[in-house]
């Protein structure tokens, strides 16, 4: 027995029991107390239709498909037209013929709804006025703890606020205190001030007295005649002293033009206290130049010894800038010139620097080396400037 077989037997035998019970419908009402007659004719007449159409549907496909043997598409729809049909029929017929509800059953059934919708609004009513009464009791009881909680942070809030009113009075009269014991440190501190101001004015002036009389010594002895000719001393004048500043300053404006055709940007100065040179490559400041004129010679003094007394000016433009030294010296009698580099690192340390022989010489291969020492300067400086 396959499915098909299967669904014909279980629908028949059960539109088989829904007519049995539709034509015996007085006798299975009377059985059945616990439920109204409407709904159980209204369950009556569901089961029917479903058994009738799934019956009259599987005892149609059976008939098509396998006694038939109609294409599977035209059977389906053949199908389905005679089920609907024959469906529709026996339903016409059943309504006609079968149970029906008595005038008193219909009338009990609206009133059964009428009482029921009735007792449903009653305990709904109840309900909602149960559930009035509870929450206003519990809102009342509420709004009286609010009102108690908010009188009772009142008079916290109020007492926190007398409290802090005296604390702040007394913080008032500390602060006031305070206040002129600042005034008083602060006069005390614009004295103090002042006081420096005239000691680093006086500290400065004695420093520039200092420098002017240390260059105008330096001056003095780069003039070099301090030799006895012919037993006697030379005794040098106020024109010397020109003579040898003139010199001096015409040996650094050479050097700076020199620097320039290097391709250094050279800023001069000759005033007392101010560094000879700030030197600059493409614009950036790379070191602070330092300039001496010597007359040297085989012959003569080969040699002079530069101390850092004699660079102070430069020396504290350096350490304020953190750039190093560039000593430059130059032989005003074979106009050779040497570059000496004193590194940022090293300037705390410098003592002095005394001039190579070479600078003496007339050999045309320490002008190289004299030459070299400029260009390694360049080289190291440009370096420094784009780093």
């Amino acid at each position: 027995m396959d499915n098909l077989e299967m669904t014909i037997l279980i629908s028949g035998f059960t539109l088989s029991l829904s007519c049995f019970v539709d034509a015996n419908w007085k006798c299975f009402k009377g059985l059945v107390n616990w439920i109204s007659p409407a709904k159980l004719l209204g369950i009556l007449r569901l089961t029917q239709g479903a058994s009738t159409l799934t019956f009259l549907y599987s005892i149609a496909t059976t008939m098509v498909c396998k006694i038939l043997w109609i294409d599977p598409a035209m059977a389906l729809v053949s199908s389905i037209i005679v089920t609907v049909a024959a469906t529709a029929l026996i339903g016409q017929l059943l309504s006609k013929k079968g149970a029906k509800l008595t005038a008193e059953e219909t009338v009990d059934e609206k009133a059964l709804r009428t009482r029921i919708i009735e007792d449903v609004q009653t305990i709904v009513g109840k309900a909602a006025l149960t559930i009035s009464e509870n929450v206003e009791k519990r809102m009342t009881k509420a709004e009286a703890n609010i009102q108690g909680y908010v009188e009772s942070y009142y008079k916290r809030v109020n007492t926190l606020l007398e409290r802090n009113e005296e604390t702040l009075r007394y913080f008032g009269d500390k602060m006031n205190t305070i206040n002129r014991v600042i005034e008083g440190y602060n006069e005390i501190a614009r004295a103090y001030r002042e006081e420096a101001v005239k000691r680093e004015a006086l500290t400065l002036q004695i420093e520039q007295v200092a420098r002017l009389e240390e260059e105008y010594l330096r001056r003095l002895e780069a003039l070099d005649h301090k030799e006895e000719v012919r037993g006697e001393k030379v005794t040098l004048t106020s024109a010397d002293g020109i003579a040898s500043r003139t010199k001096g300053n015409m040996a650094q404006k050479e050097t700076a033009d020199f620097l320039r055709n290097c391709g250094f940007q050279v800023e001069e100065y000759y005033g007392v206290g101010l560094p000879d040179y700030i030197i600059r490559w493409q614009g950036k400041r790379v070191a602070i130049g330092a300039h001496k004129a010597f007359t040297l010679s085989r012959q003569g003094t080969t040699q002079r010894t530069i101390t850092k007394n004699e660079l102070e000016a430069e020396i504290a433009a350096a350490l304020k800038y953190k750039l190093p030294l560039v000593l430059l010296v130059t032989n005003l009698k074979n106009k050779r010139r040497w570059a000496e580099l004193i590194s940022y690192e090293k300037l705390k340390e410098f003592e002095r620097f005394t001039t190579p022989v070479i600078l003496a010489d007339d050999v045309p291969e320490t002008e190289r080396i004299c030459m070299e020492s400029i260009l390694r300067l360049k080289e190291i400086l440009s370096h420094h400037a784009t780093n």
